[in-house]
């Protein structure tokens, strides 16, 4: 199974599911079309996008893979504006790693119940 069926698109399904949260799928490389190829980010992007009170960009692996060089040059790049990036190797880590970033102020509805 591939990085994108086991982590990526059930990790941005579950993540849009929180009320108040709002993750993009950014695609990076070439996609093949009818008419050819379409561009997309630049190679080493991360996988996903959470809006959260702070941005935070998630790169999905497979237990075991490792970073590649154009992903800890983005995360590097990241890191240097002060933007939040991390590695997940699961669903769930993913889930988690939003809900600790988005606990709720006294006044807030608990999101997680």
């Amino acid at each position: 199974m591939s990085e994108t069926s086991t982590i990526v698109t059930p990790l941005f399904k579950a993540l849009n599911s929180i009320p108040g949260v709002l993750c993009l799928r950014i695609l990076s490389g070439m996609a093949p079309t009818k008419g050819g190829y379409i561009r997309g980010n630049e190679k080493g992007t991360f996988d996903l996008l959470a809006l959260l009170p702070s941005p935070l960009f998630m790169e999905c692996k497979l237990p075991g893979e490792k970073a590649s060089k154009e992903q800890l040059q983005f995360l590097g790049r990241l890191k240097r504006m002060g933007v939040e990036g991390i590695f997940v190797f699961s669903v769930h880590e993913g889930i988690e790693a939003v809900r600790k970033r988005i606990q709720p102020q006294p006044e807030q509805k608990e999101l997680f119940p």
